[in-house]
């Protein structure tokens, strides 16, 4: 991968966490309370967080999901309301970023190839067999180990450059039946407003008793 691209991964890296906070701070308190409801955090008013790398729900899965899959009574997100509120004020990266926020896809994937020379992984997606995706992720290329993992991510598009939106769940790639069987035990007792909702919260549930850590950087 040349240079001019591994800028542009972390000029968007850099930018997105940075737009990730200004629609984080748009969210009210119900909804805070409604996302931490949702994924099994809010107990006695209070959201209760587990330490990052604990392998228990932490400020990043809270802050994804909530960017991603909470819809307000109205049926829209967070993404979508801030387009309708500030429209005519976004920059240009902005524009790139709402675009593939609201066409992202998360799944299950299997990681098929690790290149850290490129910075990209090549994954399979579990729940489709016809969509394969190469990502960059300067961190998470670097561990020729993945190739025998897992991974439940969420894939932004921005023109014809793929990356995650930065939270992820690891798997052994050997405990792929299981995950399965649970999964499908786990999702018809799931509320939530969206597949990809649903989705997250069984990932998240399972990768409470069968992830590999992951720490943020």
């Amino acid at each position: 991968m040349n240079t001019n691209t591994l800028s542009y991964y972390r000029q968007l890296r850099t930018e997105g966490m940075e737009f990730n906070s200004k629609l984080f701070r748009q969210l009210n308190r119900a909804d805070l309370d409604n996302v931490g409801r949702l994924l099994g955090i809010l107990r006695k008013g209070k959201l209760m967080f587990d330490e990052e790398g604990s392998g228990g729900t932490d400020i990043n899965h809270f802050s994804d999901f909530a960017i991603f899959d909470y819809y307000n009574a109205k049926g829209l997100n967070i993404v979508q309301r801030y387009l309708q509120q500030y429209k005519e004020q976004l920059s240009e990266t902005e524009e790139r970023l709402i675009q593939a926020y609201l066409n992202a896809r998360s799944s299950l994937f299997s990681i098929i190839e690790v290149d850290p020379k490129k910075s990209t992984l090549k994954l399979q997606d579990l729940f489709d067999d016809t969509y394969q995706v190469e990502i960059t992720d300067i961190s998470m290329s670097q561990s020729t180990l993945l190739s025998d993992c897992l991974i439940f991510t969420r894939v932004l598009t921005i023109e014809s450059f793929n990356m995650t939106s930065g939270v992820s769940f690891l798997f052994r790639k050997d405990e792929e039946e299981i995950l399965q069987k649970k999964y499908k035990s786990l999702i018809k007792q799931t509320v939530g407003y969206t597949p990809q909702a649903k989705n997250f919260i069984v990932f998240l549930k399972l990768s409470h008793k069968f992830g590999i850590p992951i720490k943020y950087a």
